[in-house]
């Protein structure tokens, strides 16, 4: 599984990065053999105001079903990242096993 991280307006990215592998591989670890590669872009979308702001993209490729994406926003980072991987964990589990049945 390759992991890109693509980071706007956020500083503190070795701990992001860090953060965000930790949790990609805890969570999508079982799928291992089906995701080629997962793309997350971190967005600061009013830089240093306040507010519902942070915004995390994630997007898998799954082989050979195509792509699973899961998106969400909050006003702390690491929870937006959090609440993405656990949709991306339950929609890239259904895909496998809709390819499955």
């Amino acid at each position: 599984m390759k992991l890109e991280l693509r980071v706007r307006n956020v500083n503190l990215v070795d701990a992001l990065r860090a953060y965000v592998g930790r949790r990609l591989r805890f969570a999508l670890d079982r799928f291992d053999h089906s995701i080629t590669r997962v793309t997350v872009t971190v967005d600061d979308l009013n830089g240093p105001r306040a507010g519902v702001d942070k915004h995390c993209q994630m997007q898998v490729d799954v082989v050979p079903s195509g792509t699973v994406r899961a998106e969400e926003k909050d006003a702390d980072l690491y929870a937006a990242i959090d609440r993405a991987v656990r949709r991306l964990r339950e929609s890239v589990s259904r895909q496998i096993q809709r390819r499955r049945a």
